[in-house]
């Protein structure tokens, strides 16, 4: 089914999406604790 197939594309994107945001705010969190 397509529909299924898409679904789990969007799960993988979001879930790619997520681990990119949490690698940003790790890094950025880490700039920060280095700045200070």
């Amino acid at each position: 089914h397509p529909r299924l197939i898409a679904r789990l594309f969007w799960r993988h994107g979001t879930a790619r999406c997520r681990g990119i945001c949490e690698q940003r705010r790790k890094t950025s969190c880490n700039m920060r604790n280095l700045s200070l």
